[in-house]
This record gives structure tokens, C-alpha cells and sequence, in this order.
């Protein structure tokens, strides 16, 4: 048995030809047959850039950390030139917001994709160039000039190309599947896949590109500067060559704030200041009698007075969009604390790790020698999530499934499990950190100041205990991500409406940067009450107390978050004919003409 789909909306091709599908057959299971024609399917070719962009993406933020710490014009510490790359990364997520905005409506995923790739190659170049420049020309203020100029500018492209990427690659990956007619299952699968692969890059860009960055007694690292140009490069060549048979959707070419900002103001001034206040009872339509009823108490149903049938002048359809896509709004603002643990992988837990014992020192003799860096371990975190996926794809959500009656578990349960593991992860560190400080572990081991590696005179009292020690809270972290990150996406992309899809994956990503602006002023404030937070001229730092503050924190956060999640509601949206349409006016024109008289 077959049935017959058909999709109204133009589609585009990859050279931006318009074209239209009209019709396609399915079988019982909904399985495109023009799907299976070939093993390639156009979703791969977006795994596969997102791969090697984010091979090219680690090294960069490995070269930053080199930048920074190495050049003699700036001499900064580890753990200050891991903050800073961090934030110029974490920063630039807010901006996948405007990048969804200008795919959602003006250029298209494909376009500002490929742009966002040139980008990110562009800015790499001219770090590449500040790199030559650093090696290559006098110690003066002149060049010093030029340096950061070259550094400022690439960053800023590198940035705006991170914003690109992430507000273009998930939208334009599902599309994939939902304009073929594919089932749900397998656009819901494209997440967990993309998000597994993005971790694989990161992996191997920090285990190949990080190992030949530290060879510079063989003179490679200077390898580690050219390879990410390289891995960018490959994206846009991998995008340009296997992207046959990419459909995308035309950009509506219309504010999608336009609706939002129309309902909003309608619903404030019927609600608030009783203008024309029409009540229908009886012989309101069906479907805004159940609109009612479903989103009665939920986050956004003040916006229910800007319906027809509660004396305001919007579409029953537009108003149930816009509850739904407020109410997404407000379960991303809930979650700005659930990802403060792992905002700390790359910040709190490499400087607690600077003042452990490290498997291979650095030599005293030379900053040269091989050695593994603190950094190097953050790198478990996304061990963590490449172990957690498919841990969690294919055993625990089918044995919740199971145990649940066949129903399976909700987004927002999973961001639940996933806020309680990160507590956990934050809990390790605290105890870690504890151990480390504790009698007979600090003050042991004497080594050379890992963040002075050019002057071996300096050296660092670190602590006995293994740096190995850390593996636990940064897998915790990964495997919290796969809960929380995941299911946030798929939780925003499921619920935004039609034509805000870039908008709202890129509001997932925009919470990370919030999230960091928000670990950054917890930071600050405890550092104005205690200079000695961490390791400081021999001390042994109050690690601990920034990760019992985090903890805390945390389940405020959590408190707050399952606060909304009790009151999240959709709305049902209706696909109603002209005939039903005609017929609703009619009944809602009559009902006013009654109340008025």
C-alpha cells in the first residue's frame, strides 16, 4: 500500500536552481523509494563537513592558546590564554542567532553555510600569517602592531564563521530527511550523529593537531599552524563536491519576528487593558476551545487574548505558533545553568589540573621537550560524549522506553538527567580538588612552571595527586552534554515553527555563549572577595569553593528549570481548509454581531 505526499513548498537545488517535488510514493513504513537509490545520502555530506570543520575549529583554538602564551609582546599564562580562546569560541555561538536569521529568511542554509566555511579558511590564513609574523620578524612595536592586527582580524572572521556553521549545519541536515517524506525517526536520528561526529573532530584535531604543535624541538609545531587552514580547505571542497542532491527550502524572504511582535502586543492590549473584549463560549470553534484547554497555565498563555475568540484580531493558527515558540524561548532561558560544568573543561579544570602531577612533565632544561600539557585531558570530555551517544541511543532511552509503558522519554526529562549528571561532575572536581590540597599532597613535586615555560627558572610546587584523576569529572561532563545538548536541539528544532528552524538551533548555541558570560561574572565576583582563588605565588588556590558556588548554582538552576518544565504546554496547530475557514468566520462574525447587540 502506498500514499501519495506532496509538498507545497518550492525547494532549491545546490546550484540554487528553484525546483518542485509534486509527488513521491511511500511505503507503509514512510520510506522515500527515491531515497534508496543511492548509499549516499545528502545528510552524510553535511557529517562530513561538519567533521573537518570542527578538526580545523580545535586547531585553532589550540594556535590561540600557542599565540597567546608563547608571543614575548604578550606573555600571558595558561590558563589565562585558555579562557580567552574558550570565550572567543563560546562568544561567538551567540551569534549562530543572526545566522539562522539570515538562512531563515533572506540567503538560505546552503548559502550562508558555504559562506561561513570561506570564513573560518580566511580567518585561519591570516592567523597563519600572524604565525610567520611571530616567527619571523623583529621583537618591536611595530610589528607588534601588525601582529595583533592580523591575530584581531582573523579572529573575527573565525568567529563570524563558528556563528555560521552552527545556526546553518543542523537545520540544513534535517531538511535532508524531512523534504524526501523520510520518517521522524530517522530526522530525529540526524542529531545524535551530527553532534557524534562533531566530537570526533574535536578529538582528533586536539590529539594530531595538539601533539605536532608541541614538537618544537623538531621544529613541527609550525605544521600545527598549517593544518587547520588545511582541514577548512577540505570542508569547503567536501561541501562543494558531494552536495548532489541537497534540498533546501526557499527563504521566506518575511520577518519572522513580524507574527511574534503582532501577537504579543495584541494579547497586552486586550489583556491588560480590556479594548474589545469579545467572549465566544459555545460557539467558539473547536479549535480554539482545545487551544484554550491544553495551554491553560503554561509558560506563554497570556498570548491565548490575542486569539479571535477572546476579542483579539489574530488567526487562532499564527497565535498557536507564537505560544509555542515563546514557550521554547522560556525552557532555553531555564537552561542557562545547566551548562555551567561544562563550560568548565576547557577553564576551571585545566588550571586545577596545571597544579597536579602530569604523567609526562615538561623538561627543565628546555620548553621545547615533549610533554603532556593539563589541556591535553579535556580532551576526556569529548571521550565522554563519543562513549555516551550510543550509550545512550541504543540502551538507555529504548530501556526507558521500555519500563515506561512504550512512551518515550520527553526532551525536557532528559535535560533533567543530564542537569544531575552535570551536578555530579562538579561534585568530583570539588572532591578532587579537596584531595589535592589536602596534607601530604601538596607541596610535593617540584617541576617547571607550566605557565613560564620559557624561563626554566621558574619553577611549580604542584601536588602528588595524578592528573589522571580528573578523567572522571571531564567523562561526567561529556556524557551530560549528550543528555542536555542533544536533546535541546532537537527540542527547539521540534517546536519552532515553520521557517524559524535556524533561529532556534542557533538559540540552543547562543545559551552556551550566555552560559559563559555567565561562568566568567561567577568568576569575577568571587575573585573581588578572594585574590587567591587559584594557585598564586606558591598558594595553594580555593579551587573548591568555586566549584561548591558552581554546585550550588546548579541546583537553583535545576530547581528553576523543572519550575518551567511542569508548566510547558504546545499548542495544537490545525490545517484547516478554505471551506472551514469560511465557515469559522462566518460563525465568529455572527457571534460578534450578536454580543454587540
Amino acid at each position: 500500500m502506498s500514499v501519495e505526499i506532496r509538498e507545497t513548498q518550492p525547494l532549491t537545488g545546490r546550484a540554487g536552481r528553484f525546483t518542485a517535488i509534486t509527488s513521491r510514493s511511500t511505503n507503509e513504513e514512510g520510506t522515500s523509494n527515491r531515497s534508496r537509490g543511492g548509499a549516499w545520502h545528502p545528510s552524510y555530506t553535511i557529517l562530513a563537513v561538519a567533521l573537518l570543520e570542527r578538526i580545523g575549529r580545535a586547531g585553532i583554538i589550540i594556535n590561540l592558546v600557542q599565540y597567546l602564551e608563547y608571543h614575548s609582546f604578550l606573555e600571558w599564562s595558561t590558563a589565562d590564554t585558555t579562557i580567552a580562546a574558550l570565550l572567543c569560541t563560546k562568544l561567538s555561538f551567540m551569534g549562530a542567532v543572526f545566522s539562522g536569521l539570515l538562512a531563515d529568511t533572506l540567503f538560505g542554509h546552503y548559502r550562508v553555510l558555504l559562506a561561513s566555511l570561506v570564513l573560518q579558511f580566511v580567518g585561519s590564513l591570516l592567523l597563519l600569517a600572524a604565525t610567520v609574523e611571530e616567527f619571523e620578524s623583529q621583537r618591536d612595536d611595530v610589528h607588534q602592531g601588525s601582529f595583533e592586527g592580523l591575530v584581531t582580524s582573523g579572529l573575527v572572521l573565525f568567529g563570524l564563521g563558528v556563528a555560521g556553521c552552527s545556526g546553518t549545519e543542523i537545520p540544513l541536515g534535517v531538511s535532508q530527511h524531512a523534504l524526501r517524506g523520510e520518517t521522524e525517526q530517522k530526522a530525529k536520528s540526524f542529531f545524535p550523529r551530527y553532534y557524534w561526529f562533531q566530537n570526533v573532530g574535536a578529538v582528533l584535531g586536539v590529539s594530531v593537531i595538539g601533539t605536532v604543535q608541541v614538537q618544537a624541538k623538531h621544529n613541527l609545531h609550525v605544521y600545527g599552524y598549517v593544518l587547520p587552514p588545511v582541514f577548512f580547505f577540505l570542508s569547503i571542497v567536501t561541501f562543494l563536491v558531494l552536495n548532489r542532491g541537497i534540498l533546501t527550502e526557499t527563504p521566506s524572504r518575511a520577518h519572522p519576528f513580524t507574527d511574534t511582535w503582532r501577537t504579543m502586543k495584541e494579547a497586552v492590549r486586550v489583556r491588560w487593558r480590556r479594548r474589545g473584549r469579545v467572549t465566544l463560549g459555545s460557539v467558539a470553534h473547536a479549535a480554539n476551545r482545545q487551544y484554550w484547554k491544553n495551554t491553560k497555565g503554561s509558560l506563554a498563555n497570556w498570548v491565548r487574548y490575542a486569539e479571535e475568540s477572546h476579542g483579539g484580531c489574530i488567526l487562532y493558527n499564527t497565535v498557536a505558533r507564537v505560544h509555542n515558540f515563546l514557550s521554547v524561548i522560556a525552557i532555553l532561558a531555564a537552561m542557562v545553568f545547566c551548562e555551567v560544568t561544562i563550560a568548565q573543561t576547557y577553564t576551571s579544570f585545566v588550571s586545577q589540573g596545571n597544579v597536579m602531577s602530569l604523567p609526562i612533565p615538561r623538561d627543565s632544561e628546555s620548553r621545547s621537550s615533549f610533554y603532556i600539557p593539563a589541556s591535553f585531558f579535556a580532551s576526556f570530555n569529548n571521550v565522554g560524549v563519543l562513549l555516551g551517544i550510543p550509550l545512550v541511543v541504543f540502551i538507555v532511552y529504548p530501556c526507558w522506553q521500555r519500563f515506561s509503558g512504550g512512551t518515550p522519554p520527553s526532551h525536557l526529562k532528559r535535560i533533567t538527567v543530564g542537569m544531575v549528571i552535570a551536578i555530579l561532575a562538579i561534585a568530583a572536581a570539588a572532591v578532587l580538588e579537596v584531595e589535592r590540597r589536602s596534607e601530604g599532597r601538596w607541596n610535593s613535586t617540584v617541576v617547571v612552571d607550566h605557565d613560564n615555560p620559557g624561563n626554566p627558572s621558574t619553577i611549580l610546587t604542584v601536588s602528588s595527586v595524578s592528573i589522571s584523576y580528573q578523567i572522571p569529572q571531564y567523562t561526567l561532563s561529556g556524557i551530560s552534554e549528550v543528555f542536555i545538548i542533544i536533546s535541546a536541539l532537537e527540542f527547539a528544532y521540534s517546536r519552532s515553527p515553520t521557517g524559524m528552524k535556524g533561529i532556534s538551533v542557533g538559540l540552543v548555541y547562543g545559551l552556551a555563549g550566555l552560559t559563559s558570560i555567565v561562568n566568567v561574572g561567577v568568576l569575577q565576583l568571587i575573585q573581588a572577595h578572594d585574590k587567591t582563588l587559584f594557585y598564586v605565588n606558591g598558594t595553594q588556590g580555593k579551587v573548591h569553593f568555586y566549584f561548591i558556588a558552581l554546585g550550588c548554582i546548579m541546583v537553583v538552576g535545576l530547581a528553576i528549570f523543572q519550575v518551567a518544565a511542569s508548566r510547558f504546554k504546545t499548542a495544537p496547530i490545525y490545517a484547516s481548509t478554505s471551506t472551514e475557514k469560511k465557515s469559522y468566520n462566518a460563525t465568529y462574525s455572527a457571534a460578534v454581531r450578536s454580543f454587540a447587540a
